[in-house]
């Protein structure tokens, strides 16, 4: 109780999967209204590691709260979150903030951490990493405003097939990712929109 209470335990693992980074606890520290956390294990299938990350951060800040339910007794949350791109499942998480009315559906891919193979040039799995995901999930949920960045195309420019992993990297970071063709008389760039020229071939 007094762990899930002040997050005192210390994480001495090899590779810390259970902390909290500072610029996480800075974060945190500045959420101001009510984020919930739905963990979807099974009972006996629980994620010891992320259930300790995710008492830390409930410590960190009153208003982040998480329970655990199992998917199979529980189909109407999961109607609830799933889209036509995405589909709670079990061993997932479900971040959700009811004042912005967004939510973040988080599974074992997003906690998997690449690290590049400077022989190969490929990228290849280095481990876990909870914290990221996590916290990047929360900050979007929250954000009064997400930024979008807007890729063009219609240029011969690179498509959306072979920028996938930057637009990853770019969600992962907050920004909502869009296509737009500037050959389309119809689209009219917003002021605030982060434009992306990626190695057109034409003017």
């Amino acid at each position: 109780a007094m762990e899930r209470k002040k997050g005192w335990r210390i994480d001495l693992s090899f590779n810390a999967i259970a902390s909290q980074s500072p610029e996480t606890a800075e974060i945190l520290k500045n959420i101001d209204t009510p984020v919930k956390i739905w963990a979807l294990y099974r009972k006996g299938d629980e994620d010891a590691p992320l259930a300790e990350l995710l008492d830390r951060y409930a410590a960190a800040n009153p208003l982040i709260s998480w329970e655990q339910t199992d998917p199979a007794l529980n189909p109407a949350l999961l109607n609830r979150f799933t889209t036509d791109s995405v589909t709670p499942g079990s061993d997932s998480l479900i971040v959700w903030c009811e004042k912005t009315g967004r939510f973040r559906v988080l599974g074992p891919e997003d906690y998997v951490s690449i690290g590049m193979d400077t022989e190969t040039g490929e990228y290849t799995y280095t481990g876990w990493t909870y914290e990221r995901s996590l916290t990047g999930a929360i900050s979007y949920v929250t954000k009064e405003r997400i930024p979008r960045a807007v890729i063009l195309q219609g240029h011969g420019e690179m498509d959306e097939q072979t920028l996938a992993s930057f637009a990853t990297l770019m969600k992962e970071n907050q920004y909502e990712i869009a296509y737009s063709d500037l050959t389309d008389s119809s689209y009219v760039p917003d002021p605030d929109d982060l434009l992306i020229f990626f190695s057109p071939l034409r003017d």
